[in-house]
């Protein structure tokens, strides 16, 4: 499997596990416990910053390869290139009321938390049908060439969550990322 597949398929378990950490403040809300909304903040400003900046950039470009390359698999393809659009936008949407209710404005906790719960669904189902029907799919059709030009048309930047030095930037998550790990 090319480097930058790997990459991906772990750049999606990382994802994964901000999913699970972001359910259980969500679910805080619904319960009525106190939810970490900081905490809440650095995950969605990680996801911002990091899967919407750098890793939804070079599956794009893979996407788009693969639609100049062939018509196989053109549906879907562009299905994907919409949902990234389409993540940005939930990113913005929730990030901002986080803000909002960081700073007592008119938003309840219900809402932050529908936002919350529309933005792991839609997480959720994008990555599995990513891994389980277009990254499969373009394993088998695209080159390692065709990988290495989607990899270099965005700058190389590591997972900040592999970047010890990130701790500074999002310290609450990784926190919470080295609780998680120590309690397993």
């Amino acid at each position: 499997m090319h480097r930058t597949l790997k990459k991906l398929y772990r750049d999606h378990a990382h994802i994964s596990r901000l999913m699970d950490a972001l359910e259980l403040q969500l679910n805080k809300i619904k319960q009525t416990d106190q939810p970490s909304f900081p905490l809440i903040s650095e995950i969605i400003g990680y996801l911002g910053d990091y899967a919407d900046t750098f890793h939804h950039p070079i599956e794009d470009q893979l996407y788009q390869i693969m639609l100049a390359h062939s018509d196989l698999g053109r549906e879907h393809m562009e299905k994907l290139l919409g949902e990234h659009m389409i993540t940005m936008n939930l990113t913005r949407e929730f990030k901002r009321a986080l803000e909002a209710l960081s700073k007592n404005s008119v938003i309840s906790r219900d809402r932050v938390a529908k936002l919350g719960w529309e933005y792991v669904e839609h997480q959720r189902t994008h990555m599995a049908f990513e891994e389980g029907e277009a990254f499969p799919f373009l394993r088998k059709e695209l080159s390692d060439e065709a990988f290495d030009v989607a990899a270099g048309a965005i700058p190389a930047i590591e997972d900040p969550l592999l970047d010890p030095n990130m701790t500074s930037r999002y310290p609450l998550l990784f926190e919470y990322l080295a609780q998680e790990k120590n309690s397993s």
